[in-house]
């Protein structure tokens, strides 16, 4: 902790979400933490960390992150490490955890998957696919800020993947393929393609959204519980909504029932929905 705090630059961290002035031996900014319209937010340089005169609050970038994102002392800390270049530790288990190597595999894999299915969106085999967004009124634009893709049939996806060097088995973990006797097949064929993001940028999952007005399919397919994606934990999203707090706070946020909910309210200037 002492290392990754003295690889961490404060100031850079903080002026992320809050602008900072040089004002003596301090920083100073209006708080983040409670209302004001003078500043009495004081960053220490020197020393690494903060404190308002105004609410009280105080601490280091690991505080502070774990304030401003809403999240675990643990994801904060992975943050930071991840920007300081340095590995987290490994934490032993018991025989059933998954690996962090293993996630972040899957991790690997999915990132890999959204791209092709982003590039698939292109080709000449996603007019489908192309004809609903623009029935939807979804353009270039917003397709290209959601990631959306398309997944042209059975077996496509999963022969780039192997060509990738993923194996049956991790493209089945990571919920993108499923198994019929000795064949294994995409499980969102010919669907659109909605990938899922954590708050850290990671793909860790999919929705796809069946083209065909067939009753026997269901109209989305989503991805199952797997290492690297608890839905009762997800937000469609969210990912989104943490870069527009970073550029403009929130006043409010608009929760939505589907994907195609929250990319229209985005159309609509509604940037904060999820």
């Amino acid at each position: 902790m002492d290392e990754l705090l003295s690889r961490t630059d404060l100031i850079t961290v903080i002026s992320r979400y809050v602008p900072l002035k040089k004002k003596g031996g301090n920083w100073w900014g209006c708080c983040p933490f409670h209302h004001e319209k003078e500043p009495s937010f004081a960053v220490n340089e020197q020393k690494q960390f903060y404190h308002c005169f105004g609410c009280k609050e105080s601490g280091n970038a690991v505080s502070f992150l774990q304030k401003m994102e809403n999240i675990e002392r643990f994801d904060a800390i992975k943050m930071l490490a991840a920007e300081a270049h340095m590995e987290m530790p490994h934490f032993e288990g018991n025989a059933e955890s998954v690996s962090q190597e293993k996630k972040n595999r899957l991790l690997a894999l999915l990132k890999d998957a959204a791209r092709h299915y982003y590039a698939n969106l292109s080709s000449d085999r996603a007019e489908p696919a192309r004809a609903y967004l623009e029935r939807r009124g979804v353009d270039e634009h917003l397709v290209k800020k959601f990631g959306l893709g398309y997944s042209i049939n059975g077996s496509e996806m999963l022969e780039y993947l192997r060509k990738r060097g993923y194996t049956n088995a991790e493209m089945k973990d990571a919920g993108i393929a499923e198994q019929k006797g000795d064949r294994y097949y995409d499980v969102y064929g010919g669907r659109l393609m909605f990938p899922i993001i954590n708050g850290f940028g990671e793909i860790i999952a999919f929705g796809g959204r069946t083209l065909e007005q067939n009753p026997g399919f269901a109209k989305y397919r989503n991805t199952s519980q797997t290492a690297v994606f608890d839905k009762s934990k997800a937000v469609y999203a969210i990912n989104l909504l943490k870069k527009r707090k970073q550029r403009q706070g929130l006043e409010y946020i608009v929760m939505t029932e589907g994907y195609m909910d929250v990319i229209a309210l985005h159309k609509g200037g509604f940037d904060m929905a999820v």
